[in-house]
């Protein structure tokens, strides 16, 4: 059984969330953006790690820390040293800014991953590339810290190097949640759209009268 890898990816300074705390620790229906985040994938990994710039203080968490590489800024730096921290058979890398991910459909693409063979699959809800939500294989990590070391800070242009299979709109829509689970939160806009939609999804549909049956 391949031993799966869970990349949470803490993000930086959160100063567009406000706040004056990073981003890991803007709190959505009551826990941090780091908890929900090592939440959603726990029930599909064998270890966790999370990546973040050396110095950022973040919340109390199960997952073990990972420091950005040194001499480089920005989530490729956090990708390529989480990857690079421990021997895995497929990564999972989900950003503490996706608060509305769902399980299954990290469980989805993880599936693509072991039956297309690609070095990673990166789905693109509306034809945006989500390198931060998606899958990898294990090929995937010396290419990625080759380009960083070239001097590429672009994760997007990074991974599109790799050739990864790239999941649109069509796949996307067919599982729980849909688009959905893709919402990025980098506002105190998002943070309150995010939690009206997470009170939404847990308040149960009025039952119906039986007149109405």
């Amino acid at each position: 059984m391949t031993q799966v890898l869970g990349v949470v990816l803490a993000g930086g300074r959160g100063r567009r969330l406000g706040g004056g705390e990073p981003k890991a620790w803007a709190r959505l229906a009551g826990r941090t953006l780091l908890e929900r985040a090592v939440g959603t994938l726990g029930p599909l990994c064998d270890r966790l790690v999370v990546a973040a710039p050396p110095g950022l203080e973040l919340p109390p968490s199960p997952a073990a820390r990972v420091d950005d590489l040194p001499d480089s800024e920005g989530p490729l730096s956090g990708l390529v040293a989480a990857l690079g921290s421990r021997p895995f058979g497929s990564a999972i890398v989900l950003g503490v800014d996706f608060p509305l991910m769902r399980p299954v459909m990290l469980d989805y693409l993880l599936r693509r991953l072991a039956t297309e063979g690609a070095a990673a699959v990166v789905p693109a809800p509306g034809g945006v590339w989500q390198p931060l939500a998606a899958v990898y294989d294990p090929r995937a990590v010396p290419a990625l810290a080759g380009r960083l070391a070239a001097g590429e800070r672009s994760v997007t242009a990074a991974v599109r190097t790799l050739a990864p299979l790239v999941v649109a709109d069509g796949d996307l829509e067919g599982i729980e949640g849909g688009l959905e689970n893709f919402f990025n939160v980098n506002t105190p806009r998002d943070l309150a759209e995010a939690e009206f939609r997470l009170r939404s999804r847990a308040t149960p549909e009025p039952a119906r009268s039986e007149r109405a049956r």
